[in-house]
């Protein structure tokens, strides 16, 4: 990403990680229709800087 993140980078973010969980156990944000999904791919965005380099 290479910069500050904003409210809704955070939101997203944390929107994504939830839905990973739920995964974990067969779920998803989908299975609730009132629930946002997350807008990115987060796998995609975060590198590692260091396998980066």
């Amino acid at each position: 990403m290479g910069r500050q993140p904003t409210d809704a980078d955070v939101y997203d973010y944390g929107l994504f990680l939830l839905d990973k969980l739920l995964q974990e156990s067969s779920r998803s944000l989908r299975d609730w229709p009132t629930m946002p999904l997350p807008q990115l791919d987060w796998d995609a965005e975060v590198v590692n800087p260091l396998i980066a380099e």
